[in-house]
């Protein structure tokens, strides 16, 4: 199967695959004007398909949640707690490590994960972090 074509001869629009194509095809058609041929590339179709929708309405839900994980984030008390990247907390209590991204509601004590912001408050409750809003 041959490669589709990515290049294109400035002098006849004849479609290559590779530069060395076109220069072939430039000392051979065009003779005395094949220094004149240079490559153009071809640029790939734009599929302007929107699949019924579906790419906008992704586009909706991807923005929506960005929203929803930024409010989260904004909201969460990260006192005490040590930052080690834009979204991940830890803190050790009592010997017990701490992970906790508060921005997808997800914490992981001693290696066990917990989904959810009610469950990682009730996980942070039973270790006497605090009591308010976990997520």
């Amino acid at each position: 199967m041959s490669e589709p074509a990515k290049i294109r001869c400035s002098l006849c629009k004849k479609k290559f695959s590779t530069e060395g194509a076109l220069a072939h095809h430039a000392r051979d058609v065009h003779k005395k004007r094949a220094r004149e041929a240079k490559p153009v590339l071809i640029a790939p179709p734009q599929d302007d398909d929107d699949d019924d929708g579906m790419v906008s309405l992704f586009a909706a839900q991807r923005a929506a949640e960005n929203a929803e994980k930024a409010k989260r984030l904004a909201e969460a008390d990260v006192t005490g707690w040590k930052q080690n990247t834009l979204f991940h907390f830890t803190r050790v209590v009592d010997g017990t490590r701490i992970d906790w991204w508060p921005s997808t509601a997800k914490a992981m004590v001693d290696g066990r994960m917990f989904y959810g912001g009610e469950r990682v408050r009730q996980a942070f409750q039973r270790l006497g972090l605090f009591t308010g809003a976990a997520s």
